[in-house]
C-alpha cells in the first residue's frame, strides 16, 4: 500500500470517528435507514428518546424494532414514508409512545442520504423531544400575564425554581383595593367606569411589575399580587412594601388628571401579609389558575380591610414588618384579632421611607409611639396628651384620633382586668 493510499485510508478512518462523536454528542436523536429498512445509524439522543437500546436497533429492520411497540402508527408513518416517497426535508410532529406507555412529543425532520458522488442510498431522520419545548412556550404564553418579562426569562432560564404543581413557599401576600368603590362606581356611566379601572390597573399592574411581583388576579377594583413566587426572592416583603409606596406615588399624578377633569379623587387601601402559603396552578381540569392559597393570604385580605378602620393606607403584619429594612418608616397600629381567627395580631402602617418625612411629621410619629405605649399601660390621660401632640403635628392622622376617642371612653368605662389591649374587629 502506497503513501496516498495510507493516507486516505486514514483520513477515511478519523472522518468516520469524527462523524461518530458528532452523532453521539447531539441533542436530537438520529436513526438513519436503508432503502431496504434496515437501521443503520441510533445515536445515544435516539435511545434517550425512545426508550430503545442502539443495539437492539442497529442492523435490525425497522419493522422488527418498532412495529412491537403499540400506539406508533403516525411516528411509523413519517420515516418508512420517506422510504418510498423519496421526499426531502420533510417536518411532520408526532408522538412516540415508549414500552412503558409514557408518550414522547416529537418533532422529526427526514431527509434522503446520498454518498460522495449525490447517489440515495438511505434515509435519515432527526427528532427533538418536543416537552421541554412546549413547556416552555407554555410558560412563557402564560407567565406573561402574571409577571414581568424579565422575570419570566429568569424562570425560562432556571426552570428549577419555578413553581406550577403547588408547593407551600413562604412568600409576600398583597391586596389593594379602591375606598368608596362601590359609591363612586353608582356615580358613573359604565363606560366610564371601565375606562378609568383600566387606567388605573394599569398604573398598579406597572408598580407590582417595577418590583418583580407577580400579579395573581383582579378582583372587581380590588388587586392580588404575590412576591417571592413563581421564583424564589429572599427580598420579598421589601418588594411588596416598595409596590405599595409606589402606587401612592403614581396616584397622585393620577388623582391630579382627575380633578383637572372635573372627577373626584381615588383612595386606595392595602394590606401586606408575610408568611406561609400553597402556590402554583390550582383549580378543576378545565380551568386552572396561579394563585396562592393559605391562612397567610387570608390575613393579607383582612389588612387591607382593616385600613378603612384606621383611615390608613398601608397596613403590614408584623411578619412583613420584621422582614423590612430600616429605611422603610413603619409605626405600631395596634393588636387586633381578624374575624375568624381566634390568635391576635400586631398589626403596623408603612409611613414612608427614610428622609422624605418632615422633622415635625417624624415628632408628630414619635408622639404616637409613646402614645400607644401609655394607652396598653391604661394611662388614659397621658396617652391622651401624646396623641394630641401628634394630632397637632400630622393633621388629620385618623389613627391618633382613634386612640383619642379610646382613651376618653376608657376613662370613663375602663376595661375589664384581663383586658390585654387587643381589639376585636367584628367585619372582614
Amino acid at each position: 500500500m502506497n503513501d496516498e493510499m495510507l493516507v486516505s485510508s486514514q483520513q477515511f478512518e478519523n472522518d468516520a470517528m469524527l462523524h461518530e462523536h458528532i452523532l453521539e454528542s447531539m441533542d436530537n436523536g438520529v436513526i438513519a435507514l436503508d432503502f431496504e429498512g434496515k437501521i443503520i445509524t441510533f445515536n445515544a439522543a435516539a435511545t434517550r428518546i425512545l426508550g430503545i437500546p442502539a443495539e437492539e436497533a442497529v442492523g435490525r429492520y425497522y419493522p422488527e424494532v418498532f412495529f412491537e411497540y403499540d400506539g406508533n402508527d403516525e411516528f411509523n408513518d413519517v420515516l418508512i414514508n420517506v422510504i418510498y416517497t423519496r421526499q426531502t426535508h420533510l417536518y411532520r410532529e408526532s408522538a412516540f409512545v415508549r414500552k412503558g406507555g409514557q408518550t414522547v412529543p416529537l418533532a422529526i425532520n427526514s431527509s434522503l442520504l446520498k454518498d460522495e458522488r449525490g447517489q440515495e442510498y438511505g434515509v435519515v431522520s432527526v427528532f427533538s423531544d418536543l416537552t421541554e419545548i412546549k413547556k416552555r412556550e407554555f410558560l412563557q404564553d402564560t407567565l406573561t400575564r402574571y409577571v414581568t418579562k424579565q422575570v419570566v426569562e429568569l424562570i425560562l432560564d432556571h426552570p428549577e425554581s419555578i413553581i406550577l404543581d403547588g408547593e407551600e413557599r413562604e412568600a409576600t401576600v398583597f391586596f389593594s383595593d379602591i375606598r368608596g368603590f362601590t359609591t363612586l362606581a353608582e356615580r358613573m356611566r359604565p363606560k366610564d367606569l371601565v375606562a378609568m379601572l383600566r387606567e388605573y390597573f394599569t398604573l398598579m399592574v406597572e408598580a407590582v411589575f417595577q418590583y418583580q411581583g407577580t400579579v395573581d388576579k383582579f378582583i372587581g377594583d380590588a388587586l392580588m399580587a404575590i412576591f417571592g413566587a413563581p421564583t424564589p426572592q429572599p427580598d420579598h416583603a421589601e418588594r411588596a412594601a416598595r409596590t405599595a409606596l409606589e402606587m401612592k406615588r403614581m396616584l397622585i399624578g393620577f388623582n391630579q388628571a382627575r380633578l383637572s377633569a372635573g372627577q373626584e379623587p381615588i383612595r386606595i387601601g392595602v394590606g401586606i401579609n408575610t408568611g406561609h402559603a400553597v402556590v402554583g396552578n390550582i383549580g378543576s381540569v378545565q380551568r386552572l389558575e396561579y394563585t396562592a392559597i393559605g391562612d397567610a393570604v387570608n390575613l393579607a385580605s383582612r389588612l387591607e380591610g382593616i385600613n378603612k378602620q384606621y383611615g390608613t393606607e398601608i397596613i403590614i403584619s408584623e411578619s412583613t414588618f420584621r422582614q423590612l429594612p430600616d429605611n422603610i418608616l413603619v409605626r405600631e397600629l395596634d393588636d387586633v384579632r381578624v374575624k375568624g381567627k381566634h390568635e391576635p395580631s400586631k398589626i403596623y402602617e408603612i409611613i414612608g421611607v427614610q428622609g422624605e418625612l418632615t422633622a415635625e411629621t417624624e415628632a408628630g410619629y414619635a408622639h404616637f409611639r409613646d402614645g400607644l405605649a401609655l394607652y396598653k399601660q391604661r394611662a388614659w390621660d397621658a396617652a391622651t396628651c401624646e396623641f394630641q401632640a401628634a394630632l397637632d403635628m400630622i393633621a388629620a392622622d385618623k389613627p391618633s384620633q382613634l386612640y383619642l376617642d379610646r382613651c376618653r371612653a376608657y376613662k370613663q368605662n375602663p376595661p375589664s382586668d384581663d383586658w390585654d389591649g387587643v381589639f376585636e374587629m367584628k367585619s372582614k
